[in-house]
């Protein structure tokens, strides 16, 4: 398999800020990735964020992540999440934290528990399930078993994840109020954080006609800058979150430069990769965590400007994957036409040596028939050598000499007499 390097932010990036020397040191600490690290603290501080606060665009932006660490085994994507939870341990009330991904219907049922509720008639109590969780982040070690879950007949794991990313209503209005599940839309926080492996990566990325890889987030699981000497591990993170209904502002300049986008997209002006698409929304979910990490509650031009280089750093892990499956695409489609060509080669060279044979045993078999009578170019002209034109009449007759049956005499061929 062909390897590439995945893209990392520089240490201009982390030297920016206290909270973001922060959680390098950190990462630094436990041997993990900088970059992963961080991918893993937004998300959770997004999911400790209730679903009440959103970004105050003209089109208000929930603040639901998903996000994917890219490396290959061992390279410390579980252990980046595990970092993060030390950097922000408590999510605060009404948040379901560290849950494994299972089924569409297993997410919207994450939100939910049984609870005691009062019959009608005053008297007795029945058990309902109501929604008891306002926030849910998951964690899977292993992208693939987002396609095996997917593989299943009727699974809407990636249409959920879509629909989550995005706030809408999730679930379903059965008639049974035991197996109804409704979140209405902005009711909920989804954070989700993965671990891919390159290939599975590169799979996630070619599913661009479904909408999903647009919705990832993308960061690099390796660190090539880390350092001989590890740091001290420097405690957890302190932010602002709060828990009452807030709209987060966001600076004018950011607004002319989200709706000058869209203009010029409407326009044709500006054409984007299709993988492109959700880059504006991102940036801006992205931007408010740096806002929140920064204790502010308010998104400025330098939060946006980290934003931008984080988005941007995610987009090239995104095309490295899509590189990373040409080249070892390339690399299986060479291996396969080379084993062609070995199976090829073997089935030419044993059909020659079967002909040789063939050949060798027509000659003999003449030379016995007809002793003394036949030359050597008689008896190749009789076996018809010249329609196999890759066997030499010298091949021929060294097959023939080697068989011990035939001798020469004069001109003429006899068979040779058992001893």
């Amino acid at each position: 398999m062909t390897d590439l390097r995945f893209p990392q932010l520089p240490a201009s990036f982390y030297e920016s800020t206290p909270y973001l020397r922060h959680i390098r040191q950190a990462a630094q600490h436990y041997r993990v990735a900088p970059d992963a690290v961080l991918l893993a603290t937004l998300c959770r501080v997004a999911a400790a964020t209730p679903p009440t606060t959103y970004v105050d665009t003209p089109e208000p932006t929930p603040l639901n992540l998903i996000g994917a660490l890219i490396g290959s085994p061992g390279d410390g994507k579980t252990l980046a999440n595990k970092v993060a939870y030390r950097l922000v341990p408590d999510l605060g009330l009404g948040v379901n934290d560290s849950l494994p991904l299972g089924t569409g219907e297993g997410i919207v049922e994450s939100y939910f528990e049984s609870v005691p509720v009062l019959n009608e008639t005053g008297k007795g109590k029945h058990v309902e399930k109501r929604q008891a969780f306002k926030s849910a982040y998951f964690y899977f070690d292993e992208g693939e078993a987002l396609f095996t879950l997917n593989a299943r007949k009727g699974s809407t794991i990636l249409q959920t994840l879509r629909t989550a990313w995005s706030g809408g209503v999730l679930g379903n209005t059965n008639a049974n109020v035991e197996t109804r599940r409704k979140l209405d839309r902005d009711s909920y926080r989804l954070c989700v954080l993965a671990g891919f492996q390159p290939s599975c990566g590169a799979t996630l990325v070619a599913d661009s006609h479904g909408g999903t890889p647009q919705r990832f987030i993308f960061a690099s699981a390796t660190d090539n800058e880390m350092p001989t000497v590890a740091p001290t591990f420097p405690g957890k993170l302190t932010y602002d979150a709060t828990n009452e209904p807030f709209a987060i502002p966001v600076h004018p300049e950011i607004l002319r430069e989200l709706d000058e986008n869209k203009v010029n997209r409407a326009r044709g002006i500006v054409k984007i990769d299709a993988l492109d698409t959700h880059y504006d929304y991102n940036r801006v979910r992205v931007a408010t965590p740096f806002a929140l990490l920064d204790r502010r509650q308010f998104i400025d031009l330098v939060h946006w400007n980290l934003a931008t280089l984080f988005m941007d750093n995610s987009k090239q892990n995104r095309l490295t994957l899509d590189e990373w499956s040409k080249l070892n695409r390339r690399t299986e489609v060479d291996a396969q036409e080379s084993e062609r060509n070995y199976r090829d080669d073997k089935r030419e060279t044993n059909k020659r040596a079967r002909d040789t044979r063939r050949l060798t045993d027509n000659f003999v078999h003449l030379v016995e028939r007809y002793p003394g009578e036949l030359t050597q170019a008689q008896a190749m002209s009789r076996i018809r050598v010249d329609r196999y034109p890759s066997i030499t009449p010298d091949e021929i007759m060294s097959a023939v000499m080697a068989t011990g049956r035939v001798e020469i005499k004069g001109k003429r061929l006899h068979p040779r007499r058992k001893t």
